[in-house]
């Protein structure tokens, strides 16, 4: 067991890392040590994408992070089984790292905090877990068994106690309702006009479909994955399907729903740093550049770009489907 317990530090050099140092050497076991209340999980994008459930527990008198590698993440439906491998402890101070991780070293890529909050353990035994997350997203209670003779262990959802979902905004999506010269104004920002097919991403749990803005499904094979790229257990995303066929990509412009509730009604300027905390760049998506006050730069860079003008978006507007004057097009 000690020689594991070296493992987390031994990976890793933490003067090219921004991963925190470990305080305590040694795992502890999970079906013995004392639980904390707290928990995060993870999302890390490395050469495969997965997600790291860390419970907190206590070495001694530290608080550590006893893990688990969810490839797909817990599940939140009955009957589904995910396999969880047990890794080593990682420091307590991990519970609010995110950022990048250095090509060249272990795990390189991006990580995010897809949740955390308070849980509860409330069964632990010898190769079985059931505890009960209070988390932003994940509410309820789920079951670790470890299966015979190893590292492996199952994660279960016993009872699911997140409310019901809102219905799922479907489109049209919001269009520019009239043009307008190039102007530069605090109340507003800019964002390029870019050349592409208008869709909105439905992405759930485990899948996405795409919607054009009559509402057809857009058969777009690789966009299909795109829920892979966002922190959130739903999300609806307006945005333009860029690029040649076979390299095509998704570029994020605007959010109307997340986490199975409608955003539709916050404020421009809201929707957009929910945007860009929900969507992981990189691959086939990615996020539009928004710019405040300056929509005549805008415009310029745009141009000298190629692209076709600049869409201005009023940083107060809500989202309305179909054409608005909140919005406008801007070409040069």
């Amino acid at each position: 067991m000690a020689e594991e317990s070296r493992d987390y530090a031994a990976k890793r050099s933490f003067k090219q890392t921004p991963e925190p140092p470990p305080e305590v050497a040694g795992d502890v076991d999970p079906g013995t040590a004392p639980p904390g209340k707290t928990f995060v999980i993870h999302q890390h994008h490395a050469r495969r994408l997965h997600f790291d459930l860390r419970l907190e527990m206590f070495n001694g008198g530290t608080p550590v992070l006893v893990s688990w590698a969810v490839p797909k993440n817990l599940p939140i439906e009955k009957g589904v089984k995910a396999l969880a491998v047990h890794v080593e402890d990682h420091p307590f101070e991990y519970r609010g790292f995110s950022g990048s991780i250095p090509a060249g070293n272990y795990g390189a890529g991006e990580v995010r905090i897809f949740d955390s909050g308070r849980y509860e353990l409330t069964e632990q035994a010898k190769g079985k877990l059931t505890f009960r997350l209070r988390g932003s997203r994940l509410k309820g209670v789920w079951h670790l068994i470890q299966t015979r003779g190893g590292k492996d262990w199952l994660a279960l959802l016993s009872d699911w106690q997140g409310e019901p979902p809102e219905p799922v905004p479907t489109g049209p999506p919001m269009v520019p309702g009239a043009t307008s010269e190039a102007f530069d104004d605090p109340e507003w920002a800019f964002e390029p006009r870019l050349e592409g097919q208008r869709a909105l991403a439905v992405c759930g749990y485990r899948s996405t479909e795409l919607l054009s803005e009559t509402s057809q499904e857009v058969e777009v094979s690789l966009m299909h994955t795109m829920h892979e790229r966002l922190v959130a257990l739903s999300a609806v995303v307006d945005g333009v399907i860029s690029g040649s066929r076979g390299e095509e990509r998704f570029v994020a412009v605007d959010l109307l729903y997340l986490d199975g509730r409608s955003v539709g009604a916050e404020p421009y300027y809201r929707r957009r740093e929910l945007l860009e905390e929900a969507v992981v760049p990189g691959g086939i998506m990615g996020t539009v550049t928004s710019v405040p006050r300056t929509g005549k730069a805008v415009l310029q860079a745009a141009q000298d770009l190629g692209l076709p003008g600049v869409v201005a978006k009023k940083l107060d507007s809500i989202y309305r489907p179909g054409p608005s004057e909140d919005w406008l097009e801007i070409r040069g």
